[in-house]
């Protein structure tokens, strides 16, 4: 059997070169990790639509492609609308057919190991980062990007899908709840998810680790106090409170955008370029990423959305106000 190391490490090579992931063996990921698919993606993801279908439960339309590949950019809105759509119908019901439960379980399965291939691990030693990079020597900087900051044309769809997931009502009033509790901006919040779980409610949104033990990744053992299965606020809560997120009065750009970036870890600024956990999809990031733990790849290319064009966008389209300058 392999690792989970190790299948995150082949899965991302070959997300990455647009190859099929045909060859794989069925991996199951160690501790409490996600369970890999035997197969393709595509034929996972057609596998769980098919017995949606036959559950009685109908598939979302296309987000944004007529034919599903294994190519992230592809599957991953496909597989989200998916989740969103069956979580919505278990809603609805009194009492959720085994079918259902067992196509939302394996859907969730599926974008948990997709989201772990290609998400961006903590980039550098935290303790050691932070007190190389403090704010205030940094704040000048992210406005400067900031304010330069423009969407890449050729991510605009994708970008658009992003916006439209987080806006959904049965989401954003997830990410209402965790504001709530702790006075960190809702917005704040799902654009982490985004990042780290791929908008899947199954995952800690300390690091996209399931939902169903605590996390094994980096942060190891989070929350402390667990009891799954339970809800995602309270993993969520935790991981903002971790951070020391919460209860801030300062929530201006450029101190947001260094949130952001402590978040994920500063190993990009000894690399020479920005960030793709901030600048994804912009003009501010062409290439480079860490692909695994202290694996870094010159040439590998985020295809996640970047924070930071997240914020300016949701600025720009009148979803929010414009945080404060200062």
């Amino acid at each position: 059997m392999l690792s989970r190391r190790l299948f995150l490490g082949l899965f991302s090579a070959l997300l990455s070169s647009g190859a099929a992931p045909h060859a794989l063996v069925a991996a199951v990921a160690e501790q409490d990790g996600w369970t890999a698919p035997s197969g393709s993606a595509a034929s996972a993801f057609k596998d769980i639509r098919r017995r949606a279908g036959e559950a009685g439960i109908p598939a979302p339309r296309a987000a944004l492609a007529a034919e599903i590949t294994d190519d992230y950019d592809v599957i991953l809105p496909e597989l989200v609308d998916l989740i969103s759509a069956l979580d919505r119908q278990r809603g609805e019901l009194r009492t959720p057919s085994g079918e259902l439960e067992a196509a939302l379980r394996d859907a969730s399965e599926l974008l948990g190991a997709l989201t772990n291939a290609e998400r961006s691990p903590f980039a550098d030693d935290e303790q050691r980062a932070v007190r190389r990079y403090e704010y205030e020597p940094l704040r000048d900087g992210y406005l400067a990007l900031y304010d330069n900051c423009a969407l890449r044309p050729e991510r605009a769809a994708l970008t658009n899908w992003h916006i439209a997931t987080l806006l959904k009502p049965e989401n954003r009033g997830r990410y209402e709840e965790v504001q709530k509790r702790l006075q960190v901006p809702w917005y704040f919040v799902g654009i982490i998810h985004s990042l780290e779980g791929s908008f899947n409610f199954s995952a800690h949104l300390h690091n996209g680790d399931p939902l169903r033990g605590r996390t094994w990744q980096v942060p190891v053992g989070r929350p402390k106090d667990w009891n799954p299965p339970t809800d995602w606020a309270s993993s969520a809560a935790d991981a903002m409170a971790l951070k020391k997120y919460d209860n801030q009065p300062d929530w201006s750009v450029a101190q947001m955008l260094y949130r952001f970036e402590k978040y994920n870890g500063f190993g990009y600024r000894s690399r020479g370029i920005e960030t793709p956990y901030l600048w994804s999809f912009s003009n501010q990031y062409s290439k480079g990423k860490y692909v695994k733990d202290g694996v870094w790849d010159s040439n590998a290319v985020s295809r996640q959305c970047g924070a930071a064009l997240l914020v300016k966008e949701l600025v720009s389209r009148g979803v929010i106000a414009a945080p404060a300058r200062v």
